[in-house]
């Protein structure tokens, strides 16, 4: 009897760890954000890093900066997707080393893309001038030059 209840007791925790893995999977936030932005960057491009952030209201634009190493030998995409409905209010740019703007979306587009001049660490900032904080994420595609 006492054998019944402790297997009955482990198979009910059991039960119990694997539908809370299973709400908290459900509960990231970020998991829908981040396909989105990779479904932005095309077939041709295969996914190199992403970039979970919040951008939050505050008195000047709210802004995410990342670094990224880029090779001067690829062309890169550069997505954004966050949990608001004015996502086109969200400018992407790229600085260098010397904190020079090289590329910058247009027109406010959610992907960017570009072909860095040389290679090194730039410096990627996701910059809004929306009225509310939203989850969003950046993700960086790369493919050969010629794609």
């Amino acid at each position: 009897m006492r054998y019944r209840l402790l297997l009955i007791l482990c198979l009910l925790s059991a039960i119990g760890v694997f539908s809370s893995k299973a709400q908290n999977q459900g509960a990231d936030p970020y998991k829908q954000l981040e396909q989105k932005a990779v479904d932005l960057l095309g077939k041709n491009y295969n996914l190199s890093k992403s970039f979970r952030f919040t951008l939050q209201k505050n008195d000047d634009n709210a802004m995410a900066h990342r670094q990224y190493i880029f090779s001067k030998t690829s062309n890169y995409a550069i997505a954004f997707a966050g949990d608001a409905n004015k996502e086109d209010m969200v400018q992407i740019m790229v600085y260098d080393a010397n904190n020079e703007l090289v590329a910058k979306n247009i027109n406010n587009s959610l992907i960017l893309r570009f072909t860095p001049p040389k290679g090194g660490i730039y410096r990627i900032t996701f910059q809004s001038n929306l009225d509310t904080d939203i989850n969003a994420v950046g993700v960086v595609g790369f493919a050969a030059k010629g794609q």
